[in-house]
């Protein structure tokens, strides 16, 4: 059986998310050293909910989840969050239908757990036809993969990702949690 709960006050929510967005900004900015994030993530492993193992990445992304929990207690939004994805998602721009087929082939070889291609004005996640012509592609491919980001795992997937899609006149042109 839980323990009773008990609401806190509206400016100690206010003031632990600050302490949450700030903390989860230095570790997406690497700027926490591995003394603070370490401790952390054994904190939470131990006696919260991190899994055992748990990277960078995950406490990243517990982090966002409980922010999106704290904004919930102050009131905003009806439904309580649900936990985001593990997984990240990576764009990446190509200049050709026979560029994004070559990519999508070595990608599917990495482990991909999914991707999608896009053109200006489909539906969907496209970038504007403006911005296609000014980097002179043509061609948007969306690809998932289960690291988090900041982890060794998503540093390596980064740079994998990054030499296809040069390797294919493209780049990789952004990355997401969730």
């Amino acid at each position: 059986m839980k323990p009773d709960t008990r609401p806190l006050p509206y400016e100690d929510l206010a003031a632990l998310l600050g302490l949450n967005v700030v903390l989860h900004g230095q570790l997406l900015a690497d700027q926490l050293p591995p003394g603070v994030t370490q401790p952390l993530i054994r904190r939470l492993t131990e006696h919260g909910p991190l899994p055992a193992g748990a990277s960078e990445g995950d406490l990243s992304l517990l982090l966002h989840d409980l922010a999106q929990r704290l904004h919930w207690a102050m009131g905003h939004g009806d439904q309580y969050p649900e936990a985001t994805a593990r997984q990240t998602t990576y764009c990446i721009d190509l200049p050709s239908a026979a560029a994004v087929e070559a990519c999508r082939a070595e990608l599917t070889e990495l482990g991909a757990q999914r991707s999608a291609t896009y053109r200006p004005g489909q539906e969907g996640r496209p970038m504007t036809s403006d911005e296609h012509l000014a980097a002179g592609l043509h061609w948007q491919f969306v690809v998932v993969f289960p690291e988090l980001i900041p982890s060794p795992a998503s540093e390596a997937r980064m740079r994998a990702l990054q030499a296809i899609a040069e390797r294919h006149g493209g780049h990789v042109a952004g990355s997401s949690i969730g």
